[in-house]
């Protein structure tokens, strides 16, 4: 059995499925498509890839659909991805410049990732993505933002009490997880010579079929008061995307959304073994 599955979560886009395309076959022994229970034959007349029915009684939210598989997936580690994901990387050592990713490429991106997470002991670990990726020469960093796009390890998952699910409609599950890991002395990995790039947020489907400006609100809200420390509340404005929300005299949209210290929020693990006997207490 491989060691990481990976579970591309997915809602109303059974014809607009992405992450796949540049995918090995092979990968289908350990890759689904995770839809609701309803929408499964809809996946399945449109996807040649394996579908997971998430049974009805989980509530159709992405958090609560991700919080599903990581209590009930057999995986040591759980690869979470977006749908609509494409594919890059770079090609030379000191060179940053992007170009797409062959079948060849996410295969060693697979390596890289399950490198990481069982040999160099970071239990969670994302790939960059290609906005401001031509900004860090380096290979990787470390106590950072890691979004759409990361390898969870399930057992730290567990240990430090994360969950996706934190109410109905969260929109900052990915956030309040990593900060869980960080807050209990556990860096997170951003892998920089490999990239993801999506439809752009608040694209048809998904997570756009509930983000509200007032669930964007409660969900900032949200996570300042569970990590005070690190997170503060801040209006922010961007043209495009985000249709249905509040804008400015410019036509920008308006929403509230958080600023986060990613480093800030570490705190090592002083008192507790170090090293490999840290990792397994």
């Amino acid at each position: 059995m491989n060691k990481i599955g990976i579970y591309i979560n997915s809602s109303h886009r059974a014809e607009t499925v992405k992450s796949t395309i540049q995918m090995p076959d092979s990968w289908k022994e350990f890759t689904v498509i995770a839809v609701p229970h309803d929408q499964v034959k809809a996946y399945e007349k449109h996807n040649d890839w394996p579908i997971l029915g998430i049974p009805e009684d989980v509530p159709q939210f992405l958090p609560h659909q991700r919080q599903w598989i990581m209590e009930n997936t057999e995986y040591k580690y759980v690869w979470m991805m977006d749908d609509d994901l494409k594919f890059r990387c770079r090609r030379t050592e000191g060179d940053v410049r992007l170009t797409n990713c062959k079948r060849k490429d996410l295969r060693m991106l697979l390596r890289t990732l399950e490198d990481t997470l069982h040999k160099a002991k970071i239990p969670i670990v994302g790939v960059s993505t290609v906005f401001g990726n031509n900004r860090v020469e380096e290979p990787y960093t470390e106590c950072c933002r890691v979004t759409r796009c990361y390898c969870v390890n399930k057992r730290i998952f567990d240990k430090v009490g994360a969950s996706f699910a934190v109410f109905e409609g969260f929109v900052m599950e990915d956030f309040h997880v990593i900060l869980c890991f960080l807050e209990n002395g556990y860096i997170d990995r951003c892998i920089y010579t490999f990239a993801q790039e999506d439809a752009g947020s608040n694209a048809k489907g998904g997570c756009s079929e509930y983000r509200t400006s007032k669930v964007q609100e409660r969900s900032a809200f949200t996570l300042a008061e569970l990590h005070p420390k690190s997170v503060t509340i801040q209006r922010k404005t961007t043209k495009g995307s985000w249709s249905g929300f509040e804008k400015d005299r410019t036509g920008k949209v308006i929403r509230t959304d958080v600023n986060i210290q990613w480093k800030k929020a570490y705190v090592p693990k002083r008192d507790k073994k170090s090293g490999i006997a840290g990792f397994l207490a």
